[in-house]
């Protein structure tokens, strides 16, 4: 019967650790919306941009971001001497902290076609 409870626990515990790797995998491609126009925005004013962009506009809708993260109530931020300029906009690296867990992405801003792209980056 011990063996049985400690076979039945491994199964259990490699199963909820392809369960998470397959949440990982299910959001992290890239995801494309509209953004304003930042032709005329400094970098560190895109990056406050793009903080307030996630927390308020695209995290309330992501529900597979919220479960990862542990919740909507998350604390990011932009570090903006990492901010790089690119051609057409910028590529922002932006930090998230959950109760579950810490998420970093890789946000692409194109300036020139208004958009922004939301990539989690992996560990």
């Amino acid at each position: 019967m011990k063996m049985l409870c400690m076979l039945l626990a491994m199964i259990l515990s490699t199963l909820l650790s392809f369960s998470i790797t397959a949440q990982d995998i299910e959001i992290s491609e890239g995801r494309t919306a509209k953004f304003i126009n930042c032709d005329n925005l400094n970098p560190q004013q895109i990056g406050a941009k793009v903080k307030n962009d996630f927390i308020q506009t695209r995290l309330p809708y992501w529900n597979k971001d919220k479960k990862l993260l542990g919740g909507s109530n998350v604390v990011a931020w932009i570090n903006n001497n990492s901010i790089t300029a690119i051609k057409h906009g910028y590529r922002i690296p932006l930090s998230v902290r959950g109760k579950k867990k810490d998420v970093s992405y890789q946000v692409i801003v194109n300036c020139q076609d208004e958009t922004i792209t939301y990539q989690i980056k992996s560990d």
